[in-house]
């Protein structure tokens, strides 16, 4: 399942057409679902982008080791506007703390550092990207998944030629759009990558059992992986009960089983 962090509108809709999401009943954060993919539009700022990422791993059923994206725009000295870039350092600029995200697949686009900011910066002094949000979100989203998994890819959208001003949101889409593509491929990669990572010997028998017995679609088998870590999660030690793994079809299986997770109470600290 790939889990799409944006700060504005104008940089999630380009996603949210490419995916086919459809906005779901939310408080607080503007959150869109698809098959296999979900997103949340944070608002600006680390702190936003902190609050959203966890609001929307919460409101994507709790998965782990999963594929986490922030994806907007940014600023930079010199490279020109609509240049991308995936970060493979995240700074935040008040404390100091650095993130590595770990490009260990080849990746569509160059690497650059990326350094997150608490106000607009129009100095252009760094040698990077200069953002608001990434590192709200990768402090909170490596909560939730390896270093191999959380990424930012950025579009630059002002530099020193081209200085810090609201860009309408026509003009955010058309630097976004196009690499919407290449952005899914990515994440299709690092999705095969997830199902490498260590799971509970719990959820593998079970999604062994499952898949064996009828036909899951790729995003089945992703939704699938997700309600039985979810399931682990609450219930380590029982088996997913008869009327449930008994269905007769994959999306009948999936339905009950988030009908059963969803009715369970909420796990108090």
């Amino acid at each position: 399942m790939i889990h799409i962090v944006t700060a504005f509108d104008a940089e999630a809709r380009p996603l949210i057409d490419h995916f086919r999401l459809r906005r779901q009943a939310d408080h607080g954060f503007p959150v869109y679902a698809g098959d296999d993919a979900w997103l949340v539009v944070s608002g600006p700022g680390k702190v936003n982008a902190a609050a959203a990422t966890a609001h929307l791993h919460g409101r994507a059923g709790l998965p782990w080791d999963n594929t986490w994206i922030n994806v907007g725009i940014a600023g930079h000295a010199e490279l020109s506007q609509g240049e991308p870039r995936i970060a493979h350092k995240v700074t935040d600029e008040t404390s100091g703390k650095s993130w590595y995200p770990a490009l260990i697949t080849r990746t569509p686009w160059n690497s650059a550092p990326l350094v997150t900011v608490d106000r607009e910066d129009n100095s252009y002094a760094s040698d990077g990207l200069v953002d608001m949000e990434a590192a709200g979100f990768m402090e909170t989203a490596l909560r939730f998944s390896s270093s191999e998994l959380v990424h930012a890819l950025k579009v630059v959208s002002d530099n020193r030629a081209n200085p810090a001003r609201i860009p309408g949101p026509s003009q955010v889409k058309s630097w976004l759009a196009p690499h919407a593509e290449a952005l899914e491929k990515f994440c299709r990669t690092l999705e095969r990558l997830a199902m490498l990572l260590e799971t509970p010997a719990g959820v593998t028998q079970q999604y062994e059992r499952l898949t064996a017995a009828m036909h899951f679609t790729v995003s089945q088998q992703n939704r699938l992986q997700q309600l039985l870590q979810r399931w682990q999660a609450l219930n380590p030690d029982m088996q997913i009960p008869a009327p449930v793994s008994e269905q007769a079809t994959a999306q009948a299986l999936l339905d009950a089983l988030q009908e059963r997770l969803d009715a369970l109470p909420p796990v108090l600290p």
